[in-house]
């Protein structure tokens, strides 16, 4: 797996690339109703598989999600299922987690960073960070 995390990093960046061209063509062509509601649901889509992995540290894709789906970084951070997510894991790994660095980092960087930290949670990190990934989800779906 270690061999192909450059080309996941390439393919997570060229489609950051793809997503801001499209964004940028919407607005210069413009869009009709109808085609703005399917790109409303891709950049949606798109957006939350990108800061997954990318985290918020990304000001332009965070600044995007904001505006397709409506809520921020500081939204997610503040939702009573994600503090109580965040806290589980700071119990489990024997450090308080901050929720910010966390979510600004994404699912994929903070356990990465923090791996000295947490060496037997390594094993199970993709199936434990996931249920954060769809809790920001469900959050978005909310609103």
């Amino acid at each position: 797996m270690e061999e192909l995390e450059p080309l996941l990093n390439d393919g997570h960046l060229l489609s950051r690339d793809y997503i801001i061209r499209l964004y940028q063509l919407s607005t210069e062509i413009g869009i009709g109703k109808y085609n703005l509601e399917w790109l409303t649901g891709y950049m949606k889509d798109e957006l939350e598989a990108l800061l997954d992995s990318l985290g918020h540290q990304d000001e332009v894709l965070s600044k995007l999600y904001k505006k397709y789906v409506g809520i921020s970084v500081d939204d997610i951070a503040v939702h009573e299922s994600i503090l109580s997510l965040i806290n589980s894991y700071s119990n489990k790994f024997g450090f308080k987690v901050d929720i910010n660095e966390f979510l600004k980092k994404g699912s994929k960087a903070y356990p990465e960073e923090y791996k000295d930290k947490i060496p037997d949670f390594l094993g199970n990190e993709d199936e434990d960070f996931k249920e954060t990934d769809n809790d920001a989800k469900n959050i978005s779906k909310k609103n």
